[in-house]
């Protein structure tokens, strides 16, 4: 505070406005992040899923994530939704403009930021022809493409999931509040509704595919409808359910093997996709499917929380999710261009330069399909590494800020 009110004195007041104000602020901001109490057993759960987006988008190679048993493409990104859900705040809907702009400030400012650096960096790539997906900057693609596609900057491109996270909380907030003008709480029937209006959605995605229909304007309200109920599910465990899951683990996950089984026997695949709205004919299962997955890993996440408690590591992972979601493909280009650049002089065999330009998904395999555990360490490691040095130096600047300011003697 002595900090603060000292810079403030030195910058005309303007403490929030320069830039040394921001950098003091932002450092403010790290302390409190790294001494703050955090619910144990969710830093687990968002540790697991933001694994599990990685290892997706690394064909699973590197190792199975019993995937066997739970795909990951039939779970992770409504298993991020329902995580998001259980920190959602009742007193949000007393002041919702504050609750929205606070939204936009952590989700879609960061996230525009980033798609100029994205956009730059896909251009230059393009105009260089080393990559051959994704679309050099316009405003179009700038400002629609996240609403109406999936990405033009297709490097940044996990990240599609960010707006259609910021609507569902715009959407749930505002819904929750209409119903609170007719003071109706009930919710176990808010649950069922989200979940009709899910259901609807992917419905017409098969409506639209039949029709060959593209869904271009309405592919994030679908996405957006598809979500709430699992952002709904994560509020409710949190305030009915949390403290009510048997501790007899062995009939828990009993319950769920059982189900799953029954799930993998009916139907040839459980896996689905949001961001292109891919989703299986029998309108329920993608519900279903999510419902096991979520159930299990929270189960899991309860007894790994015990062994891993205060784990630094597991700490910072599940704090910045964000970022490794953010920049995972990047990380997947870099390895993938270093390979290309030294397969020659190191004889490296097996690289497919045509789907290294064509697919920003593709992992070098030198006939060893667990390889891609470099993709997968990489991507989720990089980018922490680089936001921890950022935060070491922003750190580093505003302590010396301190002690040069506490040295001068204030008018």
């Amino acid at each position: 505070m002595q900090h603060a009110q000292i810079v403030k004195n030195l910058t005309g007041g303007g403490l929030r406005h320069s830039l040394l104000g921001i950098i003091h602020n932002y450092a403010e901001k790290i302390k409190r992040k790294r001494t703050v109490v955090l619910n144990e057993e969710f830093l687990v759960l968002q540790t697991i899923a933001i694994l599990s987006v990685v290892i997706g988008h690394s064909k699973e190679g590197s190792f199975s994530f019993l995937s066997n048993w739970f795909p990951i493409y039939s779970y992770h990104m409504p298993l991020f939704v329902f995580i998001s859900g259980y920190f959602y705040r009742i007193n949000a809907e007393e002041k919702i403009l504050s609750f929205v702009l606070r939204k936009v400030k952590t989700l879609l400012l960061p996230y525009f930021l980033w798609r100029i650096v994205y956009a730059v960096i896909t251009t230059l790539l393009l105009n260089a022809n080393i990559i051959a997906y994704g679309k050099p900057f316009s405003l179009y693609n700038f400002f629609v493409d996240p609403w109406v596609h999936e990405d033009s900057f297709i490097l940044m491109l996990p990240a599609w999931f960010v707006p259609a996270l910021f609507c569902v909380q715009v959407v749930f907030v505002l819904f929750r509040k209409l119903f609170r003008l007719f003071h109706f709480k009930n919710e176990i029937v808010f649950l069922f509704l989200f979940l009709m209006v899910g259901l609807i959605g992917v419905y017409a995605t098969q409506v639209l595919w039949k029709t060959g229909t593209p869904y271009g304007i309405v592919s994030t309200p679908i996405r957006v409808a598809f979500f709430l109920a699992f952002y709904q599910l994560g509020f409710y465990y949190k305030n009915h359910l949390e403290n009510r899951i048997p501790k007899n683990y062995l009939f828990y996950f009993g319950v769920i093997f059982f189900v799953q089984m029954c799930l993998l026997k009916c139907f040839p695949s459980l896996e689905f996709g949001v961001s292109h709205l891919s989703f299986p004919k029998f309108i329920l299962l993608p519900y279903l499917s999510s419902f096991t997955g979520i159930a299990f890993w929270l189960g899991v996440s309860k007894i790994l929380a015990r062994a891993l408690k205060g784990n630094r590591i597991i700490r910072y992972i599940g704090q910045n999710t964000w970022a490794i979601m953010m920049h995972q493909f990047f990380v997947f280009f870099i390895i993938n261009f270093f390979i290309w650049i030294f397969s020659s002089p190191l004889h490296l065999s097996g690289f497919d330069l045509r789907q290294f330009q064509l697919n920003v998904e593709y992992t070098y395999s030198p006939g060893l399909p667990q390889f891609a555990i470099i993709y997968v360490v990489a991507g989720v490691a990089l980018p922490l590494l680089a936001k921890y040095g950022v935060e070491r130096l922003i750190l580093h600047i505003d302590t010396k800020r301190t002690i040069r300011l506490n040295s001068k003697p204030l008018n």
